[in-house]
């Protein structure tokens, strides 16, 4: 009985991280578009290209971290991860925040050739996957660091 509970609680924490995320997306979004006109008039491209150039350079990041990921794989500690599939989430996590910047990367840059008249919903719509993906970024780290701080702390072999 407890393990149906326990996978209807996480089920729910799923869908409340969505909705949060969702929100948050749809929050910033909504205020970039309605606070457009207290920008400078050349400031809104260099918030898509800046915001364009930050999602590439945390995507190259997190390809990093994978590639430190893989390269522990070995360990004991790694092991044990794989049989309780926190590891898969870790690498799911991480996937899904190098997508998320990914798509963030290419908005900004397909942002960047459109007509002025769109920049509006360009900074609106790059300035909203930037948020979830930073909340997404932020998540992964904290599972990286977890992992890597309890792989310090304890003998490998």
């Amino acid at each position: 009985m407890s393990r149906v509970s326990n996978r209807a609680t996480s089920i729910r924490r799923k869908v409340r991280w969505v909705f949060l995320q969702l929100g948050l997306m749809l929050s910033i979004g909504l205020s970039v578009y309605y606070r457009y006109d207290l920008f400078p008039t050349d400031r809104a491209e260099k918030l898509i290209a800046g915001l364009t150039s930050h999602s590439v350079t945390i995507m190259s990041i997190l390809v990093a971290a994978g590639a430190i990921l893989m390269s522990i794989a070995s360990t004991r500690l790694i092991r044990n991860l794989v049989k309780t599939r926190h590891y898969h989430r870790l690498v799911d996590s991480l996937l899904i925040s190098i997508i998320l910047f990914l798509a963030s990367a290419t908005i900004g840059i397909i942002s960047m050739y459109l007509p002025a008249n769109y920049e509006q919903i360009s900074l609106t719509v790059i300035s909203s996957f930037f948020a979830i993906s930073l909340v997404s970024f932020a998540d992964t780290g904290w599972k990286l660091y977890s992992v890597l701080s309890a792989l310090h702390t304890r003998p490998s072999n």
